[in-house]
């Protein structure tokens, strides 16, 4: 039996694993769906998405196996990933110098075929495999092989969309408490000074009952304020700690274009490549998941069109999405970026966020930019945004 040896990249492909937190997760429908598809194309009696870490293979999905791993250097994907572009196939391990006294040929589940597909990130790391076993010699016919790999797509994809929604979900928590924390302030600042100016009206001094309760809510307002404070230091801290990362901006707002779901009568293009900065990745990536998503979510036309582009300013990159939705009135261009401010439309429908724009303007602002829109009603509405290099 051969071990494989580690590849160059293990250190990286394994930091990525990890980043897309997927290993020891339950079982998932739709990754099953391919398993069991993949198994009835190649007609095998065992199918499995296989993930390597370290130490181990851990199957993410699993058809006619009842194991949830097995040991690293005994698996048939830790040789598959060494060509992470190709279909490795076995046709009978028994005669393979490789594998012939492997404890999974001689043992239990007695793989004597394999064929598997590396699962690729978009950076070129393998992550694992995509495999169909049987216990007899077998062949792949052209088709089945062509099958195989566009399933392995599939299940990457699967993989890089669960990341993309699970890093959203926390973007969107994160950005939800620290509006609702900043917004509570001032309203309990009001409410704190109200109940010092009636603990000081002479008129409750001989109301011992009321004095009490006046206590109460005193320590009642003071907790909360803390409780606030709390939340925003815990905010900013986070936002302190995050550092630069280099970010391809055409790849993340593709990602998130996807992401979004646009309806087929949306077309969204990307007027040229988009560049790639050093930058707060979660802070730009929180700017065009809120414009893109205002841009689809209110396109008011038959065939709704976006557009996103950038251009170079020196110091700054000045991006936009563009629509020709229902555009915004003149008078209220200036309004729509505070908190809790909204339009409506012909429709009676909200045609802002309101509390997405104002935070998207703090974002912009922190990083030393600014964000403003032009627009004219009933024809659409282009968002700019300053973006600091």
């Amino acid at each position: 039996m051969k071990v494989p040896p580690v590849l160059d990249s293990e250190v990286l492909r394994l930091k990525l694993l990890q980043e897309f937190n997927i290993l020891d997760t339950l079982p998932e429908k739709d990754f099953d769906d391919i398993t069991r598809l993949a198994s009835r194309i190649c007609d095998t009696p065992i199918s499995l998405v296989s993930l390597l870490d370290a130490n181990r293979q851990w199957f993410k999905s699993k058809v006619g196996l009842d194991v949830p791993e097995t040991p690293r250097d005994i698996a048939f994907c830790a040789h598959a990933i060494h060509n992470p572009y190709e279909v490795m196939v076995v046709p009978d391990s028994t005669k393979d110098d490789r594998f012939c006294d492997n404890p999974l040929v001689t043992g239990e589940p007695n793989v004597v075929f394999y064929a598997g597909v590396p699962l690729v990130t978009e950076d070129g790391y393998p992550l694992g495999t995509l495999c169909v076993i049987d216990r007899q010699p077998k062949e792949l016919n052209e088709d089945q092989r062509i099958a195989l790999k566009a399933l392995g797509n599939q299940v990457m994809n699967l993989i890089e969309l669960r990341y993309r929604r699970t890093k959203l979900e926390q973007i969107n928590k994160q950005l939800e408490q620290y509006t609702v924390a900043h917004d509570l302030k001032s309203p309990l600042a009001g409410i704190t000074a109200l109940i010092s100016l009636l603990k000081e009206d002479d008129r409750l001094s001989g109301e011992p009952d009321l004095m009490e309760y006046m206590e109460l809510l005193d320590g009642a307002s003071t907790h909360l304020a803390g409780m606030i404070g709390a939340i925003l230091e815990e905010a900013r801290r986070t936002s302190r700690e995050r550092q630069p990362e280099v970010t391809d901006v055409d790849l993340m707002v593709r990602r998130t274009i996807s992401l979004l779901y646009p309806p087929p009568r949306i077309s969204i293009s990307i007027k040229d490549s988009l560049p790639v900065i050093n930058t707060a990745k979660i802070k730009l990536l929180q700017v065009f998941q809120n414009l893109l998503s205002n841009a689809i979510k209110y396109n008011d036309k038959p065939k709704g069109i976006i557009e996103v582009g950038y251009e170079d300013m020196g110091d700054y990159y000045q991006f936009y999405v563009k629509d020709n939705g229902p555009g915004i009135p003149a008078e209220d261009q200036e309004r729509i970026f505070r908190l809790f401010e909204t339009t409506a439309n012909k429709s009676g429908k909200d045609s802002s966020t309101g509390i997405g724009l104002g935070v998207l303007q703090r974002i912009v602002t922190e990083q030393g930019g600014k964000i403003w829109v032009v627009s004219q009603q009933g024809t659409g509405s282009c968002f700019y945004f300053l973006w600091r290099k």
